[in-house]
């Protein structure tokens, strides 16, 4: 019995040393989000592909899965239908892995026009 329950703790602990990684790493990647909205006067799409669209939907959506988010030109081309995926109706990224900073940071680049670069003055 002690051995059985020595066995499943090894097993389990590589589960728990990885829970704690995606913590720091939700931190970690917030921070960047965060920076990026209080800091910039405008979101371009750099910010949003850098920490959204790569660590989110590229894997999927990259020049496959009949949305690409690899480049300005193709994002804008299907930017409906990534407004009501990601913003309305909440069905990408799949198993609810964005964050409310994400979901923000997405949703403030649209509301400013969903800009390539920032206007020159």
């Amino acid at each position: 019995m002690r051995q059985n329950i020595l066995t499943l703790s090894l097993l389990l602990l590589p589960l728990a040393s990885g829970c704690n990684y995606r913590v720091n790493k939700v931190v970690e990647d917030n921070a960047g989000i965060n920076d990026t909205l209080n800091k910039k006067q405008y979101i371009v799409y750099a910010d949003v592909k850098s920490l959204f669209f790569d660590t989110k939907c590229v894997f999927c959506h990259g020049s496959a899965g009949g949305v690409s988010v690899e480049t300005y030109q193709d994002t804008i081309a299907t930017l409906d239908l990534i407004q009501q995926a990601v913003l309305v109706d909440k069905s990408m990224p799949p198993g609810d892995s964005a964050t409310d900073k994400e979901l923000l940071l997405l949703q403030t680049w649209i509301q400013q026009g969903a800009l390539e670069s920032a206007p020159t003055n």
